[in-house]
């Protein structure tokens, strides 16, 4: 995920210049258009999900109401955003749940990202948010053999572990690109302010439809699910981000 602040020093250099930014964050500058995602939401949604999990009867959820998260890097989007997201998300289920935190340092490493996630395994978590690039195989890897779960952020990536990824939060990126630059295009789009998108924008969602979700997380969970989802998804439930 990108940085949800915009770094200026190249537009500086040309003042005629407009620009588009998604997924970033910049207010009040009249060269640029910004949208942003609601991440906030999106992790929340995977946290409800993992809590449920993490507190059913399924095969290697213990009771320590511990859940992991592996983070690549440590960036603005992450720490305001991505990771408040998770840890509300997990304690709406139960407020005892507690997140056992790690950064990689890179994007790649998978074999170190393997390491964390069996330190928190050995430390009570049985499931795993990974936000990590191509070290999320070393997360995946490390809960297939320990049985236990990992939830993903940005896309649907069930395929990727059957079973062992039981949550996908989604962003509609490909959409909000197509609209931002078709309306850019025809004169349209406001420049000087940022946008944030919303779940209620249908921008943040969930990958519930997916047979991969639906064959491989029980019944109870999913209706549990489904109720939370439809809140996200009218606006009900709407979570502000905080002041960027």
């Amino acid at each position: 995920p990108a940085m949800p602040f915009v770094s200026m020093p190249v537009a500086e250099k040309f003042p005629q210049q407009r620009w588009l930014i998604l997924d970033g964050y910049l207010d009040g500058n009249p060269q640029f258009a910004t949208v942003l995602y609601n991440q906030m939401e999106m992790t929340y949604m995977d946290g409800y999900l993992g809590a449920l999990v993490s507190t059913s009867d399924m095969s290697g959820a213990n009771p320590d109401l511990k859940a992991g998260m592996v983070a690549a890097q440590e960036y603005p989007a992450l720490t305001k955003l991505l990771k408040p997201g998770f840890e509300m998300g997990l304690k709406a289920v139960n407020p005892g749940f507690t997140v056992d935190y790690r950064v990689i340092g890179n994007w790649y490493d998978a074999n170190k990202a393997a390491d964390l996630a069996e330190s928190m395994i050995d430390a009570g978590a049985d499931v795993i948010l990974t936000i990590a690039g191509g070290a999320n195989q070393g997360v995946i890897k490390a809960c297939q053999e320990r049985g236990k779960y990992v939830l993903f952020v940005d896309a649907n990536d069930y395929k990727a572990a059957p079973g062992t990824i039981v949550g996908c939060a989604v962003l509609n990126q490909t959409q909000a690109a197509y609209e931002r630059v078709k309306m850019a295009i025809e004169g349209d789009l406001e420049f000087g302010k940022a946008v944030i998108l919303h779940a209620k924008d249908g921008y943040v969602d969930f990958a519930d439809e997916d047979p991969l979700y639906i064959n491989n997380v029980p019944a109870d969970i999913r209706a549990e699910m489904d109720k939370l989802l439809k809140k996200m998804r009218s606006g009900e439930l709407h979570l502000e981000p905080p002041q960027l």
